[in-house]
């Protein structure tokens, strides 16, 4: 809660107390009291805070336990933003007076502004149970237990408080940050607009309005939903925040670097502005000062965990970091949600993967990975996989034949995520002709509208009423897209892994453009995706079974592409490009009609950015190291084995 928010709460705390008061006073019997109590209130519903502090200290010096002075005097505290001062008085305010459900609202708030969280839950429960239609206090209980993950709880809370009061703003707004993470996220931003509706100030509404449509991937929206948070309190930390990871999404790097550097400006501690910084630097190629980052950030805050996994990523560890062994420390405490256990636990496993203790590794990749939500569904895939086969046959190609723009800009790198797609984006950038977008990410929204359009449930009903004129309307909005990142340059790479799955969509929109499917030993690649923390999406590598029915499926689909898309695809192995880089890379400019340029034989000079889990390894030197590194982990590896079809 910033300020502003602090003071609306002190506000409203002010409005109560005139009326009720009286009625909750301990010491009713001197009027003496009750007359400096009143006239204080006066003062602090003016806002002339010292007065009215002055005037409960008096009443405190009188009756150091007196409930109601104490409770105040704490809200002037806490809206001073000295949050350890009200803490204390409105604390000892609850335990002089332990029937008034509103002191417990107030501590919960100050409990949850200090990072108490369970502390704070149990005094919005106490408050819940003195008055059980206490429709703030369910309000924040929702509020505290979205961020305990405890989804379902919440959503019960924040319903409960609407039954109440279809009125109050705030609850219609924790129930669409719940649903939000729910991945409910249409209903999720439904009720947020809804408190918006109610409260137009309400800030936290416009930063989770944002949360959704970043979700969404609607970056514009989501920007400018952080912007009308900032034109209301210009200071906001999590506005700034949150907009430093659109800018970083949309590979602007140097504005997500002013961003995350105004958010340390506000809050010099504050940990996730630090490693979110690291990050950026290390997309920069700034490796030094991307680490000094992420190392300030566990300086601030030794259990921040996303801190770990961050620098993990950046660094080739030793067995004599320090880190190592607080890092190990802190998987086996229990007083973290699942997304920080997965942040705990991947860090762990590169750091033993990098001092070669391969057992331990595994392990903690596997307690990663159990932490996810299990999202996907193989036979799902498998439908998807049919449909597409289906649908793209050569009959359906000769059909659609010249409806796209017949621009040779885009060349499309694909293939499995690791399976050494930045790689081959990062040789082909190096030439001055060439920019790497990295993952554009904008082919799937293409294929969801033409899919689906008019709400067909069937890829094949949704295609059939898409009008010729649409495909060169949609490939001329990617190309608009990817136009803002490279104006004038020749050719633009998307290294997005899984357009594989759409390679038939986009060779309608782009008849001319290159086609390079980039393929690896199936265990490297499926180890390799294992092993990544890839967030809130890629959820079929959460387990070794569904990670080798993916890759099943993924191979199909490519076998059928192969056969049937009219454009070429060159294919190129990544052990054959680590064996012989120079041959590999000239065959792959010549494929793209690129004229050899040197720059290309040393990729990893190459000042640019990378947005991907491989923005270390591409900065180095070819290496050979991550050739047949499933061999390592093969005792471990029976279900993926099985599923595949191979033997140990």
């Amino acid at each position: 809660m910033n300020r502003k928010e602090r003071r609306a709460a002190a506000e409203k705390v002010r409005r109560e107390s005139k009326s009720k008061v009286k009625s909750r006073l301990i010491k009713q019997q001197d009027p003496h009291l009750q007359s400096l109590l009143d006239e204080a209130m006066v003062h602090h519903r003016e806002n002339r805070l010292q007065e009215a502090g002055g005037l409960y200290n008096q009443i405190l010096a009188q009756d150091p336990e007196h409930s109601d002075a104490l409770n105040l005097l704490g809200m002037i505290a806490y809206q001073s933003g000295e949050l350890e001062v009200a803490e204390s008085l409105v604390a000892k305010s609850a335990e002089a007076n332990p029937t008034f459900p509103s002191v417990f609202n107030n501590h919960g708030m100050i409990l949850y502004e200090l990072g108490r969280r369970p502390e704070a839950e149990a005094s919005y429960r106490e408050a819940v149970k003195l008055d059980p239609n206490f429709v703030e206090a369910l309000s924040n209980l929702g509020d505290v237990l979205i961020g305990r993950l405890r989804l379902d709880e919440a959503e019960e809370c924040c319903r409960k408080a609407l039954s109440i009061d279809p009125e109050y703003a705030p609850a219609y707004n924790n129930l669409g940050a719940v649903q939000i993470a729910q991945n409910k996220t249409e209903e999720g931003l439904a009720n947020c607009a809804k408190a918006l509706e109610l409260a137009p100030h309400l800030i936290v509404a416009h930063k989770n309005m944002a949360d959704g449509l970043i979700a969404q991937g609607k970056l514009k929206d989501a920007e400018d939903s952080c912007r009308r948070c900032l034109e209301l309190y210009p200071n906001y930390l999590d506005a700034h925040v949150i907009l430093g990871g659109i800018h970083l999404t949309r590979g602007e790097l140097d504005a997500a670097e002013d961003a995350y550097r105004t958010s340390i400006t506000l809050k010099e501690d504050y940990a996730p502005a630090h490693a979110k910084l690291g990050l950026v630097l290390q997309n920069q190629g700034k490796m030094e000062q991307a680490e000094a980052s992420c190392r300030t950030a566990l300086e601030l805050d030794p259990n921040f965990a996303e801190g770990y996994q961050s620098l993990a990523n950046m660094v080739k560890f030793t067995g004599d970091d320090p880190i190592t062994d607080k890092l190990e420390e802190l998987t086996k405490q229990d007083i973290f949600q699942d997304r920080d256990r997965c942040f705990l636990h991947f860090a762990a496993g590169k750091i033993n993967d990098d001092i070669g203790d391969y057992d331990r590794a595994f392990e903690h990749y596997q307690k990663g990975n159990s932490h996810k939500r299990a999202e996907f569904d193989p036979d799902k895939n498998d439908e998807l996989i049919d449909e597409l086969i289906d649908l793209f046959n050569p009959a359906f190609f000769e059909s659609r034949e010249n409806v796209g723009d017949d621009s040779d800009v885009p060349i499309f790198v694909v293939g499995m995520p690791r399976s050494g797609t930045s790689l081959v984006e990062q040789i082909l950038a190096a030439h001055p002709d060439v920019f790497g977008a990295g993952e554009v990410s904008y082919i799937d929204t293409i294929a969801n509208t033409l899919f689906h359009l008019n709400g067909s449930e069937r890829i094949s009903d949704g295609m059939a009423l898409v009008p010729n004129t649409e495909f060169a309307n949609a490939a001329g909005q990617y190309l608009h897209r990817a136009r803002k990142v490279a104006p004038e340059a020749p050719h633009i790479t998307d290294k997005t892994p899984l357009n594989c799955i759409n390679l038939g969509l986009i060779s309608l929109l782009f008849p001319k453009a290159k086609f390079i499917h980039c393929q690896r030993d199936p265990m490297d690649t499926c180890l390799s995706n294992y092993f990544q923390n890839f967030g809130f999406k890629h959820f079929y590598a959460n387990d070794l079974v569904h990670l080798g029915r993916f890759y099943r499926s993924y191979e199909r689909i490519m076998d059928h592409w192969s056969k049937v898309l009219p454009s070429p695809i060159y294919s190129i192995r990544y052990e054959e490009l680590i064996g012989d880089q120079d041959k590999y890379s000239r065959e792959l400019l010549d494929f793209c009609s690129i004229d050899w340029d040197d720059a290309c034989a040393e990729f990893h000079k190459a000042d640019r950015q990378v947005l991907t889990a491989s923005s270390w390894q591409v900065r180095q030197p070819i290496y050979k190291t991550s050739i047949e590194r499933w061999r390592r982990y093969e005792n471990h590896l029976g279900p993926l084995l099985a599923e595949l079809g191979k033997e140990a």
